[in-house]
C-alpha cells in the first residue's frame, strides 16, 4: 500500500492544517509504510519523502493578506486552489501500487477527478464546516457575523464531496453539515480535532461553580468572522453574572467600535482588568476601554522574536519579565534585549528596535520608562487604508 499525501498548507507548521498531517505521515513512518507527500510548504523536520511549492507557497497568504486589508469580497480561495492545482500537475508521477491511497487536503475536483481514473482511492479530508454552513449563518445574523460565502467555492465543494470516496470531517457537526447537502452519510468519517477528554486524566475540582463562577477562554482572532460580536451579547445575559470571559488574541478595529456602544461594567459585573497586548496601545485606544469596561487598562510588553518582556507597573512603568529576558540601554534611547531562553535562536543585546529607558527598583527588578514602541510603523495601501507595520510578517511567517 502506498498513501500519497496532498495538503495544501505547511505540513508540521503549528496552527496550520498541515500540523495534522504530520502526525498521520510520523505514524506512517512508525509502521514503515510507503508515502509522498506534496505541499504547499513543509519544515525541515518532514522534508524527507516531500515536494514542495517553495517561496510560491506564500503566495496564497499575500492573497489572504488583500482580502482581509483591501476588498473583503475577494475570492482568495479561487486562486489558492488553481495555483495548488498547478503544482499538482507539474509534480505528479503516477505509480504502479497493487494499492493507491490519496489523502487530499483541498476543495479540488479536478485532482480528485485525475487521481481517481488513475485508480487511487481519494480520502478527502474536511477542517472545517462547508461554504454552505457559513451562507447559512451570514442570512441568520447578517452584520454581526463577518463572512464572505462564494457560490465558486460552494461548487467545488459538493462536487469534491461527491467524487471523494471517503470524507473525513473533524466533528459530527460538521459531519452533519455535510450530510445537508445530499452526500452519502455512510462515507462521511469523523477523527474530532483537538484533544480526546474521554481518553485524559480529568481531575475533579472540589468548587462551587454557582458561587465562585467559571472562567471561559477565547483565543484566537478577536473579530466577527470568529462570532465575537455573538459572543459577547451572549455573554450578557444574568446567567453568566459570577462567571468571567477571558478574549485572548489580536483585538480587530471592529471589536474595539462595539466597546463604545457597550457597557461593559453593567453587561460583565466580573470583569476586573482588562490586559491589551500585541500592537501598540493608543491612549485613544485605552480611553476607549476605560470608558466601556470602567476598570484599569494593563499593557503587555513583547515582540515575535523573543517573546515576553514585561507588563506595566503603573503609568509609563514596565517591569521587565527577568525569568524570560535581560535588557540594556543602547545608543539613541534604544533598548536591547538578550533572550534567555531562544535556544534555536540565540538573541544576544538584540536592539528591538522600541526606544525606553532600563533602571532598577530598590530590590534590583529592571524596569523601563518612558516606552515608546514602533508606532510609525505602519504601511499605507493604494485604497488609503493603514495597516500594522507587522502585516507582512504574519502573512510570512
Amino acid at each position: 500500500m502506498f498513501i500519497l499525501n496532498l495538503v495544501n498548507s505547511f505540513i508540521g507548521k503549528t496552527g496550520n492544517i498541515g500540523m495534522r498531517t504530520s502526525h498521520l505521515i510520523n505514524s506512517l513512518n512508525h509502521q514503515q509504510s510507503d508515502n509522498f507527500s506534496l505541499s504547499r510548504g513543509v519544515i525541515k523536520s518532514f522534508s524527507a519523502n516531500n515536494k514542495n511549492m517553495g517561496i510560491f507557497g506564500y503566495i496564497p497568504r499575500l492573497l489572504n493578506a488583500y482580502r482581509i486589508y483591501v476588498n473583503l469580497n475577494f475570492n482568495h480561495r479561487k486562486y489558492d486552489i488553481y495555483l495548488f492545482e498547478c503544482f499538482f500537475k507539474i509534480c505528479f508521477k503516477n505509480i504502479n501500487y497493487h494499492k493507491k491511497i490519496a489523502h487530499i487536503w483541498e476543495m479540488s475536483p479536478k485532482i480528485i477527478r485525475y487521481l481517481k481514473k488513475n485508480d487511487w482511492i481519494v480520502i478527502l479530508d474536511v477542517p472545517i464546516a462547508p461554504t454552505e454552513t457559513s451562507r447559512n449563518l451570514v442570512n441568520k445574523f447578517h452584520d454581526k457575523i463577518v463572512l464572505h460565502p462564494h457560490q465558486y467555492n460552494s461548487n467545488l465543494e459538493l462536487e469534491s464531496f461527491k467524487l471523494a470516496d471517503y470524507v473525513v470531517a473533524p466533528s459530527n457537526f460538521v459531519k452533519d453539515e455535510i450530510s445537508k447537502l445530499k452526500i452519502d452519510v455512510d462515507k462521511i468519517l469523523v477523527v474530532p480535532f483537538g484533544n480526546n477528554c474521554q481518553n485524559s486524566n480529568l481531575k475533579n475540582f472540589n468548587k462551587n461553580y454557582q458561587k465562585d463562577g467559571i472562567d471561559f477562554c477565547f483565543a484566537g482572532s478577536i473579530n466577527k468572522r470568529k462570532g465575537v460580536e455573538l459572543l459577547l451579547e451572549a455573554w450578557n445575559n444574568e446567567f453568566f453574572e459570577n462567571d468571567r470571559l477571558h478574549l485572548c488574541g489580536r483585538l480587530y478595529p471592529e471589536i474595539k467600535e462595539l466597546l463604545k456602544k457597550y457597557d461593559f461594567k453593567k453587561d460583565c459585573k466580573s470583569v476586573k482588568i482588562v490586559i491589551v497586548t500585541s500592537e501598540i496601545c493608543t491612549k485613544w485606544d485605552r480611553l476607549v476601554m476605560e470608558e466601556a469596561f470602567k476598570v484599569p487598562i494593563v499593557s503587555e510588553y513583547g515582540a515575535s522574536e523573543v517573546g515576553y518582556i514585561g507588563s506595566e507597573l503603573k503609568p509609563n512603568v514596565w517591569m521587565v519579565a527577568k525569568e524570560n529576558v535581560f535588557l540594556e540601554n543602547g545608543k539613541n534611547g534604544n533598548i536591547l534585549v538578550t533572550s534567555l531562553h531562544n535556544k534555536a535562536m540565540p538573541f544576544i543585546r538584540y536592539n528591538i528596535g522600541d526606544i525606553g529607558q532600563i533602571d532598577y527598583d530598590t530590590d534590583g527588578y529592571q524596569l523601563i520608562n518612558g516606552l515608546k514602541g514602533r508606532e510609525n510603523d505602519s504601511i499605507l495601501l493604494p485604497s488609503g487604508k493603514v495597516c500594522a507595520g507587522l502585516t507582512f510578517y504574519y502573512i510570512s511567517r
